[in-house]
């Protein structure tokens, strides 16, 4: 059988849920890490949320990680106000920097609407 959300598209996912925020954090190797970020506009407020993990990835063996999921922060770093290319663009900054071994993100799982 198809798995839950085949052929979904890409549009934003629900609202955050607040009680789901949780901390995963990703041990840097040299291979790519392998999310690509995306920004929802909520209420007016961007948010920026994993439009996609790309498979064999580092970040594909962390499975507290899933497609849709918010990404609040980056290393403490907000990502509020940030815009897509902004937030990329800082993800791998801090994912290529060696100052840091790890990469920590603050992320909250999308609303589950029940119906």
């Amino acid at each position: 059988g198809a798995g839950a959300g085949a052929g979904a598209s890409a549009t934003q996912p629900a609202m955050p849920d607040p009680h789901s925020a949780r901390d995963v954090v990703i041990i840097k190797t040299a291979e790519p890490l392998g999310i690509t970020l995306a920004s929802a506009a909520l209420n007016g407020e961007g948010s920026i949320f994993i439009r996609a993990i790309q498979d064999g990835s580092v970040a594909s063996r962390y499975l507290d990680l899933k497609e849709g999921m918010y990404v609040r922060s980056v290393n403490d770093i907000e990502l509020e106000e940030a815009t897509e290319e902004v937030a990329t663009r800082l993800l791998n900054q801090l994912y290529e920097d060696d100052e840091f071994s790890e990469l920590s993100l603050s992320v909250l799982e999308p609303m589950h609407t029940s119906l």
